[in-house]
């Protein structure tokens, strides 16, 4: 059964994507704004200036993320909603933008329907969401949840410069970015809606999810060493093919992913072939295995099993293997009290949903470890995103915000009766 609710705009939906996709616009539809250039600089200041004409308080803290802020009359600890500006190479325009417009969207409902929230409410744009030339991704919401560390500033990127002086460039202060940190004291809860960038919710022709879990991730390199040879005289029998040995491992990464079954999945994305010749017998490869799962102990399982398969292939066939995990991120729970509020929003909203697993990383996976926090996914045409195709239904999207406001009030109810008992 649905609730009246303000009414969401959603020509002013679109009329935001549509201005903010012109910034770093490609031309055949995708946008080219990645994390501090001057498209996310432009970017931030067109939102500046929208949160500013709305009569949001606007913040930079030290780590460059930006806060609007609607007070409300309320006090004690905000629930904070948002996402982030910045995009991939040649991405889409609804990834993060979409999550910012609506969360900003919200808020603007909210003001005009003169409607008294028992919480502050802030619109945050993380910084750097997106893998950048530091070799860092989700560094905003890593610095809110306390996770970026001081060495981590002095990460040079193209030209020479240091994140550090990146932060500073755009209105961080890098010197004190340990109070970029916010705690439960002060953030009452985290919302973010965003992309589902897969095919779960066009599949089952429901336009809304609710996230339950954020997968972990591990990332394996591995070097597979032969030897290098004449590919005319070296006969079959003879040779230590380190790329044939690569193709092995590529296909037994993805028989283990189905083998473990849904949600895992695996991928070998990267392939370095040396000496990468015609008429040479490949000597070394270094490739990258990329395995996701939200359980961790199966995702822990995933990673020796790659490396058992690994080692027998270079057995097999008379090559040394070397293998280390390069990178890890561990599952991330969605705080069961949200999800339980947003499946009941959007139910309230009268917005057709299921609940699932998010098997892409986002800010969201950070802000668990500050306060409470939840996702709603809309769905994505075709499961495309980072591209120039990446397109998600306007109805769909109002759907969306629809479901974003409900689950906006019936937090802020629930988080101060939980206060009143208290």
């Amino acid at each position: 059964m649905s609730t009246v609710l303000p009414r969401i705009d959603g020509a002013r939906i679109h009329a935001a994507l549509e201005a903010f996709a012109q910034i770093g616009a490609t031309g055949d539809g995708g946008v080219h704004r990645l994390c501090f250039s001057e498209e996310d600089n432009q970017a931030r200041a067109a939102l500046r200036r929208w949160w500013e004409q709305l009569g949001l308080a606007v913040r930079t803290d030290p780590a460059a993320n930006m806060f609007g802020r609607w007070d409300n009359g309320a006090d004690g600890p905000a629930i904070v909603l948002g996402s982030h500006l910045d995009t991939v190479p040649r991405g889409g325009r609804f990834d993060g933008a979409l999550g910012v417009i609506v969360a900003t969207e919200v808020v603007r409902c909210l003001m005009e329907a003169g409607v008294r929230t028992h919480h502050p409410l802030e619109v945050v744009n993380f910084t750097g969401e997106e893998p950048n030339p530091f070799g860092r991704s989700t560094i905003g919401s890593r610095a809110v949840a306390g996770k970026l560390h001081p060495q981590e500033l002095q990460a040079a990127g193209p030209g020479g410069e240091t994140l550090a002086q990146a932060l500073a460039r755009f209105g961080g202060e890098p010197g004190r970015i340990e109070l970029a940190r916010r705690t439960n004291a002060d953030v009452a809860a985290f919302l973010e809606l965003h992309i589902e960038q897969g095919r779960v919710l066009e599949s089952a022709g429901l336009p809304v999810g609710v996230v339950t879990h954020i997968a972990g991730i591990r990332r394996l390199s591995c070097r597979l060493v032969g030897e290098a040879n004449h590919a005319g005289t070296t006969r079959m029998s003879e040779r230590k093919d380190a790329l044939a040995a690569a193709a092995e491992v590529v296909l037994a990464v993805e028989e283990l992913a189905k083998r473990t079954g849904e949600p895992a999945v695996g991928t070998v994305g990267r392939l370095e072939v040396e000496p990468n010749a015609p008429n040479i017998v490949p000597g070394a490869v270094t490739l990258t295995v990329e395995l996701r799962h939200v359980d961790g102990a199966l995702l822990d399982r995933m990673v020796e099993e790659s490396r058992e398969l690994i080692q027998q292939v270079a057995n097999r066939r008379g090559l040394a293997a070397y293998v280390e995990v390069a990178m890890a991120t561990q599952p991330v729970s969605m705080h069961p009290r949200v999800v339980e509020v947003l499946a009941r929003a959007c139910r309230q909203a009268g917005v057709p949903y299921m609940e699932l697993p998010s098997m892409a990383g986002h800010d969201a996976a950070h802000m668990a470890a500050v306060a409470p926090t939840g996702m709603l996914f809309v769905a994505s045409r075709d499961g495309k995103s980072h591209t120039p195709e990446e397109f998600t239904e306007p109805e769909v999207i109002e759907q969306g915000a629809r479901a974003m406001l409900a689950a906006v009030l019936e937090l802020d109810r629930a988080l101060a009766s939980g206060r009143k008992e208290g």
